[in-house]
C-alpha cells in the first residue's frame, strides 16, 4: 500500500525533482490515492480535499532535508486574495532521491504506478486551481449514490454545502480534467445509461 511518503516521492520524481505549490501537491496527491486505491486521510477543505497527513509528511521530509523548501511571493491576484500571496516551490534534494529508491525499491509496482499517474496529471498542463475543480467535483460525485447522473446544477449545490463557489464554468473544467484521467463519463442531454 502507498504511503504519504511515497507519494511525495513519487510526485518529485514525475515532475522532474520539482514542485510548485502545496496545493498542487495535495491535488496531485489526491489523484494518486484514488487511481492507486491508497486513503491518504483526504477530507473536504477549502481547495478541495486535502489531506493532513500529506502535509504533515511534507513538513516532515522538509525538516529531513529530503525536500528543499523555497518561499515565493506572487503579484498575481485571484478571487479571494489581494495579489500578495506566498506560494512555496519544492525540490527533491540528492539525500531525497535516494531516501525516494529506497521506498521505491519496497514495492516498486506500486511506486513506479504512483509516479505514473502523476505524470498523466502533469500531461494534463492543468494549473492547481483546475486541479482544485477537479478534486472538487470528483469529491461532491463520489458522496452521492448516483456519480453518473450528477448534473452540473447539482454539483454547484453540492459545492454550496462545503463552502465552495464554483462557476459552472469552474465545474465544468473540473469534469473536463475527471474525463482525461477517466475518473467519469460525461453524457450528452437525451442519452440512455
Amino acid at each position: 500500500m502507498l504511503s504519504s511518503d511515497d507519494v511525495l516521492f513519487a510526485i518529485a520524481r514525475a515532475c522532474d525533482r520539482k514542485v510548485v505549490g502545496r496545493t498542487m501537491i495535495q491535488k496531485i496527491g489526491y489523484f494518486i490515492g484514488i487511481k492507486a486505491g491508497a486513503d491518504l486521510g483526504y477530507h473536504p477543505h477549502y481547495y478541495g480535499p486535502y489531506s493532513p497527513t500529506v502535509a504533515a509528511t511534507l513538513e516532515e521530509r522538509v525538516g529531513c532535508v529530503h525536500f528543499r523548501e523555497t518561499p515565493h511571493q506572487s503579484a498575481e491576484a485571484f478571487v479571494g486574495h489581494d495579489g500578495t500571496r506566498k506560494y512555496y516551490e519544492y525540490e527533491l534534494s540528492d539525500e531525497g532521491d535516494k531516501a525516494a529508491e529506497i521506498h521505491r525499491n519496497w514495492h516498486p509496482e506500486e511506486f513506479d504506478e504512483a509516479v505514473e499517474i502523476a505524470k498523466e496529471i502533469q500531461s494534463l498542463q492543468a494549473n492547481y486551481m483546475q486541479l482544485s475543480f477537479a478534486a472538487k467535483v470528483h469529491c461532491i460525485a463520489v458522496q452521492r449514490s448516483r456519480p453518473f447522473t450528477v448534473t452540473l446544477a447539482d454539483i454547484q449545490a453540492s459545492a454550496r454545502e462545503f463552502g465552495w463557489a464554483m462557476t459552472k464554468s469552474d465545474v465544468a473544467k473540473g469534469v473536463e480534467i475527471l474525463e482525461k484521467l477517466r475518473l467519469v463519463t460525461k453524457r450528452k442531454r437525451g442519452q440512455r445509461a
